[in-house]
């Protein structure tokens, strides 16, 4: 059985999953912002910053950047709530949420919004996806 793919009725293995996708349906028409995570006051997530925001919600602590946050979780077939990753030439460079039925929510790129949209496509350059580990925040 799977959800609707998209937003609202998705499957998720925990309710952390299921918060943190809730959190990034939240955040979705805000624009694309490089490092915004990093910069108090500015509105809108780069994709490692907007997958460390949802998570950070629900109290799961991930690091900053797509490549840490790749090492820090637990491989597997993508389930709602896990961690998207792509990759050129070997170096992981983005990383988005996956909701349900083969949609993520994602910060696509500058000039673009966060908004929900497939996470295959032809041509694209796939990894893996990660379960984020439950870690306390210290």
């Amino acid at each position: 059985m799977v959800g609707t793919n998209d937003c609202k009725n998705m499957l998720a293995p925990t309710p952390a999953a299921i918060m943190a996708i809730n959190f990034a349906c939240g955040q979705l028409g805000l624009p694309y912002q490089w490092a915004a995570m990093d910069q108090p006051g500015r509105q809108g997530f780069d994709c490692s910053g907007f997958t460390m925001a949802a998570y950070n919600a629900v109290g799961i602590s991930l690091p900053r950047t797509a490549k840490t946050q790749y090492n820090t979780g637990l491989l597997g077939t993508p389930m709602a709530g896990d961690l998207i990753f792509y990759r050129t030439a070997g170096n992981i460079h983005r990383v988005d949420l996956h909701i349900d039925a083969g949609k993520m929510v994602r910060a696509p790129d500058f000039g673009q919004p966060i908004q929900v949209s497939q996470y295959r496509w032809n041509g694209d350059d796939y990894l893996a996806a990660s379960r984020p580990v439950v870690r306390p925040r210290l």
